[in-house]
Formats: structure tokens, C-alpha cells, sequence
């Protein structure tokens, strides 16, 4: 059976030998924790808080373990291009696009841009995005919004071709 322990300098400052001692020792009147999380500050200056209690875990047969608070700056992914909606950044398919079989329009209300996309055939009509800037790999999550005012539609999307 695990024992789970979390020490954050942070918030409460670093435990005391003695309190080392009773966390993670396995004797009398000790706690014995097999198990320590502790915070990776965005800081790389205090990353030395949590570490004579790590290694006092650690004597003690405890697994320790790390994981950012907040991530240094240098690892934070930033979206430069678009607007800022909720948890990402919003594209709008009327703007630095090339559209294809399709123009803007304005008629209908309820649009967030600056109007949005009329496709003018049923088939080989398209939007494509020509810049847009994700910062790193790896997996990434798309929300595609649209309308339609009546019947069902064929929705393909194209990544880098």
C-alpha cells in the first residue's frame, strides 16, 4: 500500500530534519511515506527548495516524483496569431485565408469575425488557412464552428495537405 506525501516549500517552506525524520522514517510513532510529489517551480532558482527532502524520501525506499507548478516560460506554448477565445486561439475562416468556390458575406447575424464563409458549390469549395502558427509538435486540438441553415453537409479537414 502507498503512502502519499506532497511537499511545496512554496506555499509552506521545507520540512524540518525532524519532520523528515517522522514523514518517511519507518520506526515508532513514523508516518513511513513511500511516495513524495514535489513542485517543479517555474523559477529554475528554486528548484533546490524540495530537495533535502527528496533525498531523505528517497533514503527511505520512497518514490519521489516532479511536476511543474506552472512551466518555466521558455516551455510555455504561446498562439501568436488570431484572437484569444476560451482555452486557445480562435482562426476565422474569412481572414488570411484563400477561399475557394466560396466569398465573405454579411447577410445572415450571429458571426464572430468580421462576417463569414458562403460556399458557392456543393463540391470543391474550400478555406484554407495560409498561416498558422501552433509553436511546437505533438498532438493539438482543433474546434472547427460552422452553420448550416438547412439539410447536412460533408466536412473535410486537411492537415499540411
Amino acid at each position: 500500500m502507498r503512502k502519499v506525501s506532497m511537499n511545496h516549500s512554496g506555499w509552506a517552506g521545507d520540512l524540518t530534519p525532524a519532520q523528515r525524520e517522522t514523514a518517511f522514517g519507518n520506526g515508532n510513532n513514523q508516518l513511513g511515506l513511500t511516495v513524495l510529489r514535489i513542485p517543479i517551480d517555474e523559477n529554475k532558482n528554486n528548484w533546490k527548495r524540495e530537495v533535502a527532502t527528496a533525498k531523505k524520501a528517497i533514503e527511505n525506499g520512497a518514490i519521489v516524483f516532479a511536476t511543474p507548478w506552472n512551466p518555466p516560460s521558455d516551455m510555455v506554448e504561446t498562439f501568436t496569431l488570431g484572437t484569444n477565445s476560451g482555452t486557445g486561439t480562435t482562426y476565422e475562416a474569412e481572414t488570411g485565408t484563400t477561399l475557394t468556390n466560396a466569398r465573405e458575406e454579411r447577410t445572415n447575424s450571429g458571426y464572430t469575425g468580421t462576417g463569414y464563409v458562403k460556399f458557392q458549390n456543393t463540391t470543391n469549395s474550400a478555406v484554407q488557412f495560409n498561416t498558422i502558427l501552433i509553436g511546437s509538435t505533438g498532438t493539438k486540438n482543433v474546434k472547427i464552428r460552422y452553420a448550416l441553415p438547412n439539410g447536412t453537409s460533408k466536412l473535410d479537414v486537411y492537415v499540411k495537405g
